[in-house]
């Protein structure tokens, strides 16, 4: 499908992007718990301060220390130790396998790159008729095009959508007319 510098390239700007999304997430994580550090615990009264072992158990102070532990950023990314492990190929009817309920029964594993995969596969898909998919009335679709899996095309509408919120383009709308001025000398 690709040379192999046009592969090598590719794969370049995908991982960039992996990494550029992956960094901003983990600042989120960091910055959600330096808020939640700062929180005051307040007494049945109201007022901050007080000893929190006169009215919880030894709970809080267990989640405390574990929190202290994990809250720091992590040694080795989630992203890295993720792409070094082996290739997970699920023993059931692949259709049945659901990467949302993996990445959850994963989350302790990879804290941050579970939350990504959280937001990301959660966006809704795209749907769109199929004749206004492959009409050529408006638009005509090369042979490549029409004859991919509708799986790709799924996703190919699902990444295009993404990347244009992500980039605050919206699309064209078709009943709007451009004015064109011409200046003629």
């Amino acid at each position: 499908m690709y040379s192999d510098e046009e592969a090598r390239a590719n794969l370049t700007k995908v991982r960039d992007a992996l990494y550029e999304i992956y960094d901003e997430y983990v600042h989120e994580h960091l910055d959600g718990n330096d808020h939640n550090a700062e929180t005051n615990v307040l007494d049945d009264d109201g007022t901050s301060g007080g000893n929190v072992k006169s009215h919880k158990s030894g709970m809080l102070e267990i989640l405390t220390y574990v929190k202290t532990l994990y809250s720091g950023p992590p040694q080795e990314s989630d992203l890295d130790a993720y792409l070094l492990e082996a290739c997970f190929i699920h023993p059931g009817d692949p259709d049945q396998f659901d990467a949302l309920e993996w990445w959850k029964a994963n989350s302790l594993r990879f804290r941050i790159l579970s939350q990504m995969a959280r937001d990301i596969l959660a966006i809704p898909i795209t749907t769109v008729a199929s004749e206004a998919a492959f009409s050529a009335g408006s638009r005509v679709i090369d042979t490549y095009r029409a004859s991919l899996a509708p799986e790709t095309v799924q996703a190919l509408l699902c990444g295009g959508d993404w990347c244009r919120n992500l980039h605050g383009v919206k699309k064209k709308n078709k009943n709007e007319k451009k004015t064109i001025e011409v200046e003629l000398k």
